[in-house]
């Protein structure tokens, strides 16, 4: 499984270990990948020996029920090379520190699912939300402090040396400090982040480590800990740290932050073929080009149980229009659309739905009072 909640349409992939054991963390065309499932479920059996399992993309489903991106992830194969392996920011952060498997399994096992309806000791959960929290807040919003996958890598390999070099005392004692030095050197190499004031670094650094100290205190000991159950304090501290440092991370090509939310005005759905239909919506915005647009196919009500939504990416070009066509396999299976839109705030997502009605040639949707 790949956990952060459960990951959707991720690429997965095993990227070769090389003679020197580096990896390039990119896929490359000789590697064997797949997309995770709607439950963060995928199948890989490489035709190779010695990979390190790599995630990018794909979105996780927020308490709010709209699908947030997700951070990529890592993971090594356990000396059992046992069947089913999870990707986790916790497993991220041991591949990219092995020092820190010794220090993670004083609070159990740290390869377990992280999103289990069972649950997990409240010290790993809390670990793998800080490493997340971690990755939002650097590398969230349209013009992300840190850019590429294997620059995000690098990141996470800073938090990742920071903890093992703190140790079990110092990870349990002052975790939000760890997290502070590792923004600090992560801000400071300009081959990982992009140039920022001293204060923006100081801004970034104050809103992660008050995260990191918000989600000790959420989180203060081992007892089992069911992640659905607290994700709506989890997204809401999200929400709060972005905001606050939405004038840094949101900040155009001419340093002025978003100033207007996004509004989608329409969306309509036309029969064009006997197995598609293409779908269209108009949006209004003051910066299109900052948009992040994606469509969710979502299944009749009454199927919502047993059957996931199909997610997909889209673009609004300059007019405010965005278009896709759809291959229907199932006419019954096919409920309603929704176009989710973020213009810088990953948390914050804008979405609307439109019904589809059995046998109708065209619906229009129309969300202007």
């Amino acid at each position: 499984m790949l956990a952060q909640n459960y990951v959707m349409g991720a690429n997965v992939w095993a990227d070769r270990i090389e003679p020197d054991g580096s990896v390039n963390q990119q896929l490359d065309e000789d590697e064997n990948f797949t997309i995770s499932g709607p439950v963060g479920e995928y199948d890989l059996a490489p035709d190779y020996l010695d990979y390190v399992l790599t995630t990018e993309g794909g979105f996780r489903l927020g308490a709010s029920g709209v699908y947030i991106p997700a951070a990529p992830m890592l993971a090594t194969l356990p000396e059992d090379r046992r069947i089913e392996v999870h990707i986790t920011p916790l497993t991220t952060l041991v591949t990219a520190d092995t020092a820190l498997e010794n220090i993670f399994a004083q609070s159990g096992d740290w390869r377990a699912d992280i999103a289990s309806p069972e649950g997990i000791p409240g010290a790993l959960l809390k670990l793998a939300k800080v490493t997340e929290a971690y990755w939002m807040l650097l590398a969230g919003g349209s013009k992300p402090i840190i850019q590429s996958t294997k620059q995000q890598f690098s990141a996470l390999s800073i938090l990742a040396n920071k903890l093992a070099q703190g140790g079990e005392t110092a990870i349990s004692e002052d975790l939000p400090s760890l997290v502070g030095q590792a923004v600090d050197e992560t801000l400071d190499n300009p081959e990982i982040s992009r140039i920022l004031t001293e204060d923006s670094k100081l801004a970034l650094n104050l809103q992660l480590t008050g995260l990191t100290a918000s989600l000790v205190e959420l989180l203060p000991n081992n007892d089992q800990v069911v992640e659905e159950a607290l994700l709506s304090e989890f997204d809401d501290l999200n929400q709060q740290a972005f905001e606050a440092i939405q004038s840094v991370v949101c900040a155009g090509s001419n340093e002025v932050s978003i100033q207007f939310d996004p509004i989608i005005l329409s969306i309509s759905l036309a029969r064009t073929s006997e197995n598609t239909v293409a779908v269209r919506g108009t949006v209004s915005d003051d910066d299109i080009a900052s948009l992040s647009t994606y469509w969710a196919i979502n299944p009749p009500q009454e199927l919502q149980g047993s059957i996931e939504p199909v997610l997909i990416n889209a673009t609004v070009n300059q007019s405010g229009y965005v278009e896709t066509i759809l291959n229907v396999d199932n006419w019954d299976y096919f409920g309603s659309v929704s176009l989710q839109l973020t213009e810088c705030n990953p948390i914050n997502v804008i979405s609307e739905s439109c019904n589809w009605v059995p046998n109708s040639a065209q619906v229009n949707c129309n969300f202007m009072e």
